[in-house]
């Protein structure tokens, strides 16, 4: 009979097996290092998915930067074109004109939203400011900030940008300037201070290190407060000179001393691949290592810098590899098993009668667990619901009443529509319960809005997934999740942004028309007035008096022309960088940042995009801006049509030597009286509008040598059309 202790005498070192030992010692180093091999895929994997989530959020922050940047950029410049900003200047501190300029200053900077608006001399002199009348210790006036890099910048080369904190007020800034002219000579500079509260909040929350780096390497804005005014690398002597000529950029220690730039406790390690930074730091007084990526902001001479923990993929690595040692011992032991089924066999009648006992005693055990299994079920925090082939309820947990208000009693036994169905989207439910019956179910979630036995509206993410056991399929198991709260406070936030934007905007438009009107009030005033002289003379038949009306006339209109040339050259300009783009990608990528718009708007988008690489020489920004204002337009005239139709679709391909890209939406479409409209500047049928978008969509398809055109659809909607012309080759 076989030794019961077979395992051992497997295992032992046999003295007259040294080959047999040999070739065991040799497959357990094998083993070893196809571990090892297993953990650094399963690590390299995870890592590159970090990568990719930390490049996405680098996107993300620098999108908003750029965003408060583009915000308010231009305030100094419009505030400058005020007549009485420039004849406070070239006055001799004439303290009515002083106490005006104050009061507009302080205007335009609630308006704006900014921290302070202000005004200095040639000297670097705050001469007036929004925030006048906070006293000497609170406002910005009398200052001298000549030493300022925006101050500095505007005089030389007619805009300026930093990050500082003013040395008399603590509180750091983003800085913009732009020089104030009389004709074209520079007379003072005027400037604005925004707070970057927004972005220091949103960081706050973050779960890893963000960094925002000057052209020196010094952090200016941090997730975690410990680290600002670290520097990434050592400073010279020229650069700390600059620092403390500008008076301390940063501010000072608390006791008044020069600020101390300590390096920032980071160590960088050779990293797994190209692409990124491995570093090992403190983030809010927990050490660890983290992914670094990083992306320069050149027009304000910035660096944004976003990490991701590399714990994730550190374990990662040790759990594959615990699975794949997990496996293997596995089938280690089915040949072991194998081996000892003699030993089984001969001893199967003895173990009979021990299996028996043991059934019974599983059978209590198993009773039990029933008991604890439907507990588990009820206290988890989201519905499940369990259906048969034919869609019929057979079980659910507490968590499905509680979301629908329906008792376990109503629903159980109910087929399709269930009772907690939404009246107005039966048939889109029908549809997606008979796809999961015919096997198309996923582990995908997808949004649902039901009624609540009260009549409530609720909101719900559905997760279905077939039930298996035995290789077969036993019906579905569903998850419901209740996101009511989240999308009410979704919605909310949506329409503060929208109603911002707009005040925001109607503000700037006031402002240019504004300067329009005061600019062009004179000329045309004396073109009337010299017009009715002319008239006079006529009759006179005074043909010498004629002629000098006639002059007076054709100067006043030189001079109205000069002043809408001096207004236009001075509008900064966005200068296009043509280069080879990839149509398709800006499709997925414009599609990609307004998928929750599509979520919140009940909408669904479709792509008909022409296979393999589709390129035209464009401004992808540009290019990306144009198409997500087409797609915002076609979603915001499909709010009254049904929600099942609300359908984009985008379309990409070649019509002989164009690319085309085509939006198409199942809207009212384009009415006969507007048509001839649509494109001009400052027409909108929309309430909030202001009539620029599709202007300039227009506009800018024109400087890539294209054209926009649109057309009603026999279905019901519109489409617009984007022509680009193919690359010479």
């Amino acid at each position: 009979m076989p030794s019961r202790f077979a395992l051992l005498d497997f295992l032992r070192l046999d003295t007259r097996g040294y080959q047999a030992w040999t070739l065991r010692l040799v497959a357990g180093l094998c083993w070893l290092v196809c571990l090892v091999g297993i953990g650094r895929w399963a690590e390299l994997n995870e890592t590159d998915q970090l990568r990719q989530e930390a490049l996405r959020d680098l996107q993300v922050q620098s999108l908003s930067l750029r965003s408060i940047a583009e915000r308010y950029k231009h305030i100094p410049y419009i505030s400058a074109l005020q007549q009485d900003v420039e004849a406070f200047l070239l006055s001799d501190d004439d303290k009515t004109l002083a106490s005006q300029v104050d009061l507009y200053l302080q205007d335009v900077n609630r308006r704006a939203g900014a921290e302070v608006l202000y005004l200095m001399n040639m000297d670097g002199i705050c001469v007036a400011a929004s925030n006048w009348h906070l006293g000497i210790a609170g406002s910005y006036k009398n200052g001298v900030y000549h030493y300022l890099q925006h101050f500095q910048q505007a005089l030389q080369r007619g805009w300026g940008v930093d990050y500082a904190t003013v040395s008399n007020h603590g509180q750091p800034g983003l800085f913009y300037a732009s020089p104030v002219f009389t004709g074209t000579t520079k007379i003072g500079v005027m400037a604005v201070k925004v707070r970057l509260t927004d972005i220091e909040n949103s960081w706050a929350a973050a779960s890893s290190p963000l960094f925002l780096l000057d052209k020196s390497g010094i952090v200016i804005l941090a997730a975690d407060s410990a680290h600002l005014y670290q520097t990434t690398r050592a400073l010279n002597p020229d650069q700390l000179a600059e620092l403390q000529y500008k008076r301390g950029q940063y501010g000072r220690e608390p006791d008044g001393t020069p600020k101390v730039f300590k390096p920032l406790a980071w160590t960088p390690e050779p990293a797994i691949s190209a692409g990124y930074v491995v570093a090992r730091m403190s983030f809010r007084n927990n050490e660890g290592r983290y992914l670094v990526v990083q992306e320069q902001l050149p027009d304000y001479d910035w660096t944004l810098v976003a990490t991701k923990d590399l714990f994730p993929a550190f374990l990662a690595r040790w759990t594959a590899m615990a699975i794949a040692a997990l496996l293997s011992t596995v089938v280690l032991l089915v040949v072991f098993l194998w081996r000892q089924r003699g030993l089984r066999l001969a001893s199967l009648h003895h173990h009979q009668q021990e299996l028996e006992g043991r059934v019974s005693q599983r059978t209590r055990d198993l009773a039990q667990a029933n008991v604890l299994l439907k507990a588990m079920k009820d206290s988890l925090p989201v519905g499940i619901r369990i259906m048969n082939e034919d869609g019929e309820l057979t079980d659910l947990n507490a968590k499905v009443c509680e979301i629908t208000g329906y008792s376990a009693d109503e629903l159980l036994r109910q087929r399709p529509p269930y009772a907690y169905w939404h009246p107005e989207e039966i048939d889109k439910h029908s549809r997606d319960l008979q796809s999961a019956l015919e096997g198309n179910a996923t582990a995908v979630g997808q949004e649902q809005r039901f009624r609540h036995k009260s009549g409530l509206d609720i909101h719900v993410l559905i997760y279905t997934a077939p039930l298996m056991y035995g290789g077969k399929r036993h019906g579905y198991v569903s998850s419901m999740v209740d996101i009511t709260r989240q999308k009410h406070i979704e919605d909310k936030q949506r329409l503060q942004e929208e109603a911002m934007l707009s005040t925001a905007a109607l503000a700037s438009m006031g402002e240019l028309v504004f300067s329009l009107t005061h600019e062009l009030g004179s000329p045309f005033l004396s073109i009337s007035s010299a017009i009715e002289v002319a008239k006079r003379h006529l009759e006179l038949r005074d043909l010498d008096a004629l002629k000098t009306s006639l002059h007076q006339i054709g100067q006043q209109s030189q001079r109205a022309r000069e002043i809408m040339q001096r207004i236009r050259n001075r509008v900064p300009k966005h200068e296009a960088g043509f280069h080879a783009c990839d149509v398709n990608a800006i499709v997925a990528n414009v599609l990609g940042l307004l998928k929750g718009e599509f979520r919140r708007q009940k909408a669904k988008s479709q792509t008909q995009l022409q296979t393999g690489s589709l390129k035209v020489m464009a401004d992808d920004v540009l290019l990306e801006q144009v198409l997500l204002n087409l797609i915002m337009n076609a979603l915001q005239c499909m709010q009254h049509t049904p929600s099942k139709d609300r359908v984009v679709v985008v379309e990409t391909g070649t019509l002989g030597q164009e690319v085309f890209i085509r939006v198409a939406d199942r809207g009212p479409g384009i009415p006969p009286s507007v048509a001839s409209q649509l494109f001009n500047l400052f027409y909108t049928t929309k309430t909030n509008g202001l009539g620029v978008g599709l202007n300039f969509c227009k506009t800018t398809i024109e400087t890539h040598s294209g054209r926009l055109e649109f057309a009603n659809r026999e279905i019901g909607g519109a489409e617009f059309t984007i022509y680009l012309p193919l690359p010479a080759k």
